[in-house]
């Protein structure tokens, strides 16, 4: 690059121009008094040719990077893993909900979430915290994250002793959860590649997700969320009335004659099968441990409370084949 009567040394010095780049090195780099390590930026930075490590010399350098600033929220958790479950199950069974259940679905179902959701309120009442929200990623786990508190507290060993025992021993840990993120990364990848087969919907998601090109799902316009979800809710609601006035108002030609087919013998279903304590006991506790907030209990929960609230769910559900709806 010091020879600027070289045609190919005018070319790339011309392309670095059109692109608006700037090669910052003006000093040999080499043994041999050329210039053949390069440094190319959009700015001008501070450069500087440090010593001879090889038939190379150092090039030093200082770039400004902005760290990208901190993204604090709000967020509001209780803490369900302290709930003593002996003590919750104490608590519960004496409540008017276990002992003297309604019979009213409405209000049963209205005493089921008051119930639950104070007891809730006072084994694991909720909390907020500010917490900096920081970019995750699907490959990191608790062995690179020991590795990395480990790698700090070297790192401030050596700051403080400034010895060369702890530099080196701070370098050698450095270096080791470099190589566990890398191989986490690749493996992590590979699982993923191998998974896919050959389903290309998920091999173009994980080639998008590693080009950074994640693409949310498209909303129509709306104001807030929440007057979004509701326009949704009743668009539906909408719907099912339209479609149940129609059907109402469908007239019936009783001038046609039954075929045979018309005629067969079948048995009408008048009524549910009420359903029994083991019945519902075995379909609870096969179902995923999901829950969402609109529940008043999680269903971790739940399903170890089941000797106590079985009987009241038995009866919610029997109430609601009764009288069909569900409040």
């Amino acid at each position: 690059m010091d020879d600027l009567s070289d045609s190919d040394t005018r070319k790339f010095n011309g392309l670095l121009e059109s692109c608006g780049l700037l090669q910052h090195i003006a000093e040999p780099t080499h043994i041999d008094g050329h210039t053949i390590d390069l440094l190319i930026m959009r700015e001008n930075e501070r450069t500087k040719v440090d010593h001879l490590i090889s038939d190379h010399f150092t090039v030093l350098f200082q770039m400004d990077i902005p760290k990208p600033p901190s993204v604090f929220r709000n967020v509001i958790f209780r803490k369900i893993k302290s709930i003593d479950i002996d003590q919750l199950k104490s608590d519960l069974a004496p409540s008017n909900l276990c002992v003297s259940p309604s019979q009213d679905l409405d209000q049963l179902v209205k005493d089921y979430r008051q119930t639950l959701g104070s007891l809730l309120d006072i084994h694991a009442p909720l909390q907020s915290n500010v917490m900096a929200i920081r970019p995750t990623v699907p490959w990191y786990n608790q062995e690179i994250k020991d590795a990395k508190r480990i790698r700090r507290g070297l790192e401030r060993k050596m700051n403080q002793t400034d010895s060369k025992d702890d530099i080196a021993a701070f370098k050698a840990k450095r270096n080791s959860v470099c190589c566990m993120l890398y191989s986490a990364q690749k493996d992590h990848y590979t699982n993923v590649i191998e998974k896919s087969g050959g389903n290309q919907k998920a091999l173009f998601k994980v080639t998008n997700s590693l080009l950074g090109k994640n693409q949310e799902t498209p909303l129509p316009p709306h104001e807030t969320v929440t007057s979004f979800v509701n326009e949704f809710n009743d668009f539906f609601i909408r719907k099912i009335d339209t479609l149940r006035d129609k059907l109402d108002n469908i007239q019936l030609d009783n001038n046609v004659t039954p075929t045979e087919e018309d005629s067969i013998n079948f048995t009408p279903l008048s009524e549910f099968k009420p359903v029994t304590e083991e019945d519902l006991r075995k379909i609870i506790m096969s179902i995923a441990s999901k829950s969402c907030m609109l529940d008043p209990f999680p269903t971790h929960l739940l399903k170890q409370c089941m000797d106590i609230l079985l009987p009241i769910l038995t009866l919610m559900v029997n109430l609601s084949l009764q009288l069909g709806y569900f409040p």
